[in-house]
């Protein structure tokens, strides 16, 4: 009867061990053209106020790769470098690709890796491409714009990038 309780003792906690390495979420990837002194910030969101929660590590030829524990529900977070942010989303225990070009991530980046980060870079490059021309009024008068993001709301209601949008 000890050894039974011994072997369900040892096998709960090699169970808990595999289980609790394996809940985060991951990103990886690139961002060229940053100097040796740039700092990337991931941030979370609080209800519309960013805040600083890491920062990462970017190696001599501009690759990354970081993990944090899952929170359990999706979210939007960003980098930041500088003033300019590449926003992406994280539903889960997933792994995220980023590509950007510094200093203007914020327009030189491709997310990969998930449909919810495909969908965001949808939705960022349609309103680039509406604000372009430095009209930013112009994305709230838009009817083929409203429309298309209207599309994409209703194709995922409770998802992350109608959040987004």
């Amino acid at each position: 009867m000890k050894t039974i309780g011994k072997l369900l003792f040892i096998s709960s906690l090699a169970l808990t061990a595999s289980c609790g390495s394996g809940n985060k979420w991951h990103l990886e990837g690139r961002i060229d053209g940053l100097g040796e002194n740039d700092l990337v910030v991931l941030e979370g969101n609080n209800q519309g106020y960013w805040y600083p929660m890491d920062t990462i590590e970017i190696k001599g030829n501009g690759s990354f790769s970081y993990s944090r524990d899952a929170q359990g529900y999706p979210d939007i977070y960003r980098l930041r470098i500088g003033e300019k942010s590449l926003y992406f989303p994280i539903d889960s225990i997933e792994t995220l690709k980023i590509t950007a070009q510094a200093p203007d991530i914020d327009a030189n980046h491709s997310l990969s890796g998930t449909p919810q980060a495909a969908n965001l870079e949808h939705v960022d490059s349609l309103l680039r491409a509406e604000t372009a021309s430095g009209n930013v009024q112009s994305v709230t008068s838009n009817a083929d714009l409203k429309r298309e993001l209207g599309k994409m709301i209703l194709a995922d209601p409770a998802g992350i990038v109608p959040y987004y949008i």
